[in-house]
């Protein structure tokens, strides 16, 4: 009996100190990081500086005078670098914990790819094979496709985003317009339909943070930085093409700090179960 003991307890024993590398979340962030990276490299980088940094220029075929391009530039970079990029690197750690943000990466990018597609083809495949490869990669695949909602919804970030969103669409309207009759270097370069697609992920964005499911913080404070860009640059450069003017870019810095601020208060609240 004694002897029948000891070799039960053992077996029990074992499996409690054995503990699992967890290969998935590593090989996520991994890639994820590389693709982070790989975004930031091209392009997206320069575009958050280069409204401050006008020595750094980068080339870009069709781009004869690009110092009338800096505020699509800052478009580029809050777009690619702050959203996306930022989303990817957000998730290296505790992917798992962040199910909204992955959402958000695979919502915003077929929304990006798809206004992108028409214009540019080429761009918008390379882009979508980049994107698509970190996702594959992502932990737990069922979480892309499970959007119920265990908390209240934030209805001041709802409501934020409803407003923010109808300042955006009369420009991404006027956009869409110049991208479809301009024939100069900013409809060759399709900078107009960027912005287009700029204004669709920042309002996915913030009703999707709106949410308040899992990861839903770093997502409210991205739309934040984001304005908080945009504005920035807008006001050093009210007066280039596509700029929001410096009427705009102040109320862009406003509603830039009125989401950083909300999503913080609302991170202080204890959370509502809607099962209760």
């Amino acid at each position: 009996m004694a002897i029948k003991e000891t070799i039960n307890l053992a077996h029990t024993a074992i499996p409690a100190k054995i503990r699992r590398f967890d290969w998935h979340r590593l090989a996520f962030s991994g890639v994820a990081g590389l693709v982070a990276l790989l975004l930031l490299a091209f392009g997206s980088l320069h575009g958050l500086v280069a409204v401050w940094m006008r020595g750094w220029v980068a080339s870009e075929p069709g781009i004869h005078h690009p110092e009338i391009h800096l505020w699509h530039d800052a478009q580029i970079g809050a777009l690619v670098g702050i959203m996306l990029a930022s989303s990817l690197i957000a998730l290296l750690w505790k992917p798992r914990q962040q199910p909204l943000l992955a959402q958000f990466l695979a919502l915003g990018s077929l929304l990006y790819l798809a206004i992108l597609a028409p214009f540019d083809p080429v761009a918008a495949l390379i882009l979508a094979v980049l994107l698509a490869i970190p996702l594959a990669c992502y932990p737990t695949l069922r979480n892309l496709v499970d959007f119920r909602r265990p908390e209240r919804p934030s209805w001041a970030l709802l409501g934020l985003s409803l407003f923010t969103t109808a300042l955006m669409v009369p420009a991404a309207w006027r956009w869409l317009q110049l991208q479809l009759l301009d024939t100069g270097e900013h409809a060759m370069a399709n900078h107009w339909i960027t912005g287009v697609a700029l204004v669709g992920v920042l309002s996915l964005a913030g009703f999707l943070a709106a949410t308040r499911r899992p990861g839903w913080q770093v997502l409210g404070m991205l739309v934040g930085l984001a304005l908080l860009h945009l504005g920035a640059a807008t006001v050093t450069l009210p007066d280039q093409p596509g700029s929001w003017g410096l009427s705009g870019g102040i109320i862009a810095l406003i509603g830039g700090l009125l989401f950083i601020g909300v999503t913080i208060l609302e991170m202080r609240q204890p959370t509502a179960n809607l099962s209760n």
